[in-house]
């Protein structure tokens, strides 16, 4: 029998938590967000264009499939560095293994090699006990080496009409647009019916949760539909983003991920397979970064050993701005889908106005460093 202290510990966490809570750190994103939309479009006249959010909005499904990812091992007090390796190894799979076996084995082949790499870094956590960061370091590196070496360092392109439709292909604007309120109308309904059982407090929260979800969704397909569609990457990310959500905010093994980060021995006693779940996050994230190196690769024509450096750190950048705390068992995938946001739209300021690529870098690791300054005093609070 498991002690009733790491019973309640566990199931209590989750009573109060609805899919469409999110932390105040979060609404502190969401507010540093609204001020650098606006910053941009004062900077730059042409930031508000449909065409320009669109293209951000594509920029940012790649990077925003690994954010993705990177919550669910952030979530279990882990780290993840292997991801931008792995995307660029999954591509230069794709496009070496398609000519020879067709798309769709090649496809699968390169998503079933990242599943199966990130499984095996789950089993070095947590059968050999290496720490996160020294398994996912070498992988870092490894991949990355490998992509390098079996393309001799060049660029493999990419010939088949999916992979075109795929990079660059487009959903009608009409379309996305009733997609779109259809998605509002169904996020209000489930407010309404959950209402009762928050405070009045709780209840503006959810209330300005609810309003900014309808507003931005019916923003974006007006701005899609001007633009001639939604390209199907972004969909796609879209796709694995609300999965990723159901996951985590409406099943027992998402209600693990947090049990994990907040206190793996209390799971244990809990009853929680803490091993088990570790492993299948890892793997998780391992599938998510193949399915993004072949995102980036369709996008690019080819597939290219050089892409994905530093991707890993705008990942966890996203994530911890997003309001996942680094310490493990809080966050949520809607505060790392805003810092996908600001991510995405800073680097789309800083090409609009010509700013170079070293001084992108130089600005990326300041929002990283006071990210992680601000999870870490509010962790001590």
């Amino acid at each position: 029998m498991y002690p009733k202290d790491a019973v309640t510990k566990v199931q209590g966490h989750f009573d109060d938590r609805s899919a469409l809570t999110v932390n105040w750190k979060s609404y502190t994103s969401l507010a540093g967000l609204a001020v650098l939309i606006v910053i941009s479009a004062i900077m730059s006249p042409t930031f508000l264009s449909p065409f320009n959010i669109v293209n951000v909005a594509t920029q940012i499904a790649a990077p925003g499939i690994l954010a993705v990812g990177m919550t669910f091992v952030i979530l279990t007090g882990g780290i993840d560095l292997s991801v931008g390796s792995l995307l660029a190894l999954s591509g230069v799979i794709i496009a070496i293994a398609a000519p020879v076996i067709g798309w769709p084995l090649a496809v699968l082949l390169a998503i079933l090699l990242g599943t199966l790499i990130g499984f095996f870094h789950g089993i070095c956590i947590t059968r050999f006990r290496v720490p996160p960061f020294i398994v996912t370091l070498a992988g870092l590196s490894a991949y990355k080496g490998l992509a390098l070496i079996v393309t001799s360092s060049a660029s493999i392109p990419l010939h088949s009409e999916f992979f075109d439709y795929l990079g660059a292909g487009r959903i009608g604007g009409t379309f996305v647009l009733l997609l779109s309120g259809l998605i509002a109308a169904l996020t209000l309904v489930h407010h309404l019916s959950t209402r009762r059982k928050y405070e009045a407090k709780e209840q503006a929260k959810k209330w300005i949760t609810i309003l900014g979800v309808m507003a931005c969704l019916t923003l974006f397909g007006v701005l899609a539909k001007q633009a001639g569609g939604v390209p199907v990457q972004v969909l796609i990310f879209l796709t694995l983003f609300a999965l990723a959500w159901f996951v985590l905010n409406k099943t027992v093994f998402g209600r693990e991920m947090y049990a994990i980060g907040g206190n793996p021995e209390a799971a244990r006693l809990a009853g929680v397979k803490v091993k088990r779940g570790l492993v299948v996050i890892y793997a998780t994230a391992g599938f998510l970064a193949a399915i993004a190196g072949l995102l980036v690769a369709t996008r690019l024509g080819s597939g290219t050993p050089q892409v994905g450096t530093l991707s890993e750190l705008d990942a966890i950048a996203a994530v911890v701005i997003g309001g996942t705390s680094l310490m493990g068992g809080v966050g949520t995938l809607g505060g790392t889908i805003i810092g996908v946001f600001l991510i995405g739209i800073l680097n789309n300021l800083l090409s609009l106005l010509n700013i170079t690529a070293d001084m992108q870098m130089v600005f990326k690791g300041a929002i990283i460093l006071g990210a992680v300054m601000l999870d870490a005093k509010l962790s001590k609070k």
